[in-house]
């Protein structure tokens, strides 16, 4: 029992210094703060973490199931339950937005989610925002990518 627990305390560390060592993550301008296991396909082939991780991107934190990095692109793929934190609140647009009684804002297509300054930029085919949480709760395809400004 006690060689299991060491085994399982050094495999997440290690899958933590492989995370805070691995170039794609800060080339998106991401700290990974929290995940539960993570695998690594090697020959710069797609990074996944999973189990309540948890992301930093500027003052934004976003959590979900799954996160897969895709080096190439770069990008990530969030998966399972997304949702994200922001102060100051992140500017969102979508091809329709719904205002409903409760206070929460629906939008629905296209959706885009800039994080403040960092250039990081969240698509979803669906976003709630739930304005008295500050939270926004993303739908669908959820692809973060970094982007460059037009010269």
């Amino acid at each position: 029992m006690k060689k299991r627990f060491l085994a399982v305390v050094a495999s997440t560390l290690t899958a933590s210094v492989l995370v805070a060592q691995t170039p794609q993550f800060s080339a998106l301008g991401i700290e990974v703060s929290k995940q539960q296991g993570m695998t690594a396909t090697g020959g710069g082939g797609p990074t996944f973490l999973r189990g309540n991780v948890e992301l930093t991107v500027g003052t934004a934190t976003i959590v979900a199931d799954e996160v897969e990095f895709r080096p190439t692109k770069p990008e990530a793929v969030l998966r399972g339950t997304v949702a994200i934190r922001s102060t100051p609140a992140a500017s969102v647009s979508a091809k329709t937005v719904t205002r409903m009684a409760d206070g929460v804002v629906q939008y629905r297509g296209d959706v885009q989610i800039r994080l403040g300054t960092t250039g990081v930029t969240v698509f979803a085919d669906e976003a709630d925002v739930h304005a008295a949480e500050n939270e926004l709760k993303l739908r669908g395809n959820v692809v973060l990518k970094k982007l460059t400004p037009k010269q």
